[in-house]
């Protein structure tokens, strides 16, 4: 396994990772991200529990949703669909750096020895592979508990609001007829 910080040709090459240059930061095979993003993903993804959301996340920073909403790893056609067609295959050099940047994030923040960085490489396709599938879900994005609680209690505001709009146009109504009644007494007393 090649460790690309410890790596003296990797460093002739390239700069190392987590180098930056005009608010961009170096995330390896000569692929930067905003300085800012960069540190978002580190200070979101604190441990290795969360390897799988890092890469996902990193693979959306890199290539943006839409590309990954419509291509695929290996550029092959999907095998769960039948007669699906083939996607535009990821750019290989923005998955190596995916991959450089994920084993430094495991060996400098995650304190991983090489075997558990190993096992965790491992599983980064499949991490992109469903990062990709979320994206080609017909389903509307989950709404977070708060927003739905938000959403609640304005349909509870909305709701008797219409009941006391309706409320008003019985009173009105009623009121109406009143007149209507008392007016008609009038003229019949006439």
């Amino acid at each position: 396994m090649k460790f690309l910080e410890g790596n003296d040709n990797y460093q002739t090459v390239f700069p190392s990772i987590g180098k930056i240059s005009k608010n961009n930061t170096h995330i390896g095979q000569g692929i930067w991200l905003p300085t800012e993003q960069f540190n978002s993903l580190i200070a979101a993804h604190p441990s290795k529990r969360y390897a799988s959301k890092f890469v996902m996340s990193l693979s959306s920073c890199v290539y943006g949703k839409e590309v990954l909403k419509n291509s695929s790893i290996t550029g092959r056609p999907c095998n769960s669909k039948q007669n699906s067609l083939p996607k535009d295959k990821l750019d290989a050099t923005k998955l190596l750096a995916i991959k450089d940047f994920f084993e430094w994030w495991l060996k400098q923040k995650c304190k991983l020895n090489e075997v558990q960085i190993i096992s965790y490489v491992a599983k980064m396709n499949s991490y992109i592979t469903n990062k990709i599938c979320e994206l080609n879900r017909n389903k509307e994005p989950r709404k977070s508990i708060a927003k739905v609680k938000e959403d609640s209690e304005e349909e509870k505001e909305s709701k008797l609001e219409e009941e006391s709009e309706e409320e008003n146009e019985l009173e009105e109504q009623d009121s109406a007829k009143e007149i209507e009644d008392l007016s008609d007494q009038a003229c019949e007393s006439d």
